[in-house]
């Protein structure tokens, strides 16, 4: 009875089911706003907590805090330019869905992060490397965390160098493209 109770017998569509009137138009969305061409490179990185540890939120809080990365867009973590709203770097949960959930730091928990860059973005991308890669060894060491690159394994200095170099010929060719 519970849910069918005072409805008449000819509304009732089911095991509790409340009917729907087919006929109504769907409720208005909310305009999204453009999403902008998509990036043409992601630079990324992961921290990944050792073992079967975990990261905590309110580690991962305390570290974000260190690392000048504020809750954001999208419900993860970004670090801008000063007077920029595009985000330098951003920081996700490795995790799906990859968001945060504001209202359980206290209870949450990861088996680690994914931090990123989108090129272009608005610094030169050597200068965004840098900071991305300065900002992962940090919360690595605050977190306790292990570096890793962007096909799961450890970061050497080789692949460090090798990105640094990706990032300068990437400037460079932007760098010709505006002066054709």
């Amino acid at each position: 009875q519970g849910l069918s109770a005072g409805l008449p017998e000819s509304q009732l569509t089911g095991q509790g089911e409340l009917p729907i009137n087919r006929d109504a138009p769907p409720a208005p969305r909310a305009p999204r706003k453009p999403a902008g061409p998509p990036p043409e490179k992601i630079v990324t990185l992961f921290l990944l907590a050792p073992g079967k540890a975990r990261i905590s939120g309110a580690d991962l809080l305390q570290a974000a805090l260190k690392t000048e990365m504020v809750m954001g867009d999208m419900d993860i973590f970004h670090r801008h330019a000063e007077g920029s709203d595009q985000p330098i770097l951003s920081m996700a949960n490795a995790v799906k869905p990859g968001t945060f959930d504001k209202d359980s730091w206290n209870t949450f928990e990861t088996a680690g992060l994914v931090l990123f860059m989108t090129l272009p973005g608005p610094i030169l991308a050597l200068d965004a490397w840098d900071m991305l890669l300065a900002t992962a060894k940090r919360m690595a060491e605050i977190l306790h965390a292990e570096l890793h690159d962007d096909t799961h394994q450890p970061l050497i200095r080789q692949k460090e160098a090798r990105i640094r170099e990706e990032m300068r010929s990437y400037d460079r060719g932007r760098a010709r493209k505006t002066f054709v």
